[in-house]
């Protein structure tokens, strides 16, 4: 049945589609395959990816913009209030308050350049090597996680240590 797993979801997805939910237990020795290491999928593709401004995290100005809209509910509601007269969430259109946001000012990600995995993992050991200090280290990509532990590229918990620092204190500009 786990030789292909997406035929045997077809198989059972009427008994399954009444009860609405339908929970599969593999079998304890099925081992998915790992799909980013079939070249032939991913060699080309390309992935976009979003920049965040790392130092800003802790301590930075509201994302959202204030919108007319809202000013307008906001000050509609307090009348409601001094009036003694009840103001519904339905006399508001929520279509209309989400329609004048833009979504970039609402999560805070700017839009960054696109990467193959290839072309990506190269700009990631890169960066590791110029922002550790290592650039004469064997590549990230490469490391096992006993070789990351013996002092040839930065440990999980340097990069995770160096990330707290960026939030919490920092001291230059971070994307």
């Amino acid at each position: 049945e786990f030789k292909d797993p997406l035929k045997y979801i077809a198989s059972i997805r009427q008994t399954a589609e009444s009860y609405g939910i339908c929970r599969i237990v593999p079998p304890p020795f099925w081992k998915p395959p790992c799909i980013l290491k079939q070249k032939h999928i991913w060699e080309n593709a390309k992935f976009a990816t979003r920049i965040q401004q790392l130092d800003k995290l802790q301590n930075r100005k509201p994302m959202k913009k204030r919108s007319r809209n809202i000013g307008h509910i906001k000050k509609r509601k307090k009348r409601c209030l001094k009036m003694g007269i009840s103001c519904s969430p339905s006399d508001t259109s929520s279509a209309d308050i989400h329609e004048s946001f833009d979504e970039s000012e609402i999560f805070g990600f700017l839009p960054g350049p696109e990467f193959t995995l290839e072309s990506f993992q190269k700009y990631a050991d890169d960066f590791i090597g110029q922002y550790f200090g290592m650039n004469d280290t064997i590549p990230m990509s490469s490391l096992s996680n006993s070789e990351d532990k013996h002092g040839k590229g930065p440990s999980v918990d340097d990069i995770e240590g160096e990330y707290w620092r960026m939030v919490e204190n920092p001291t230059e500009e971070i994307e």
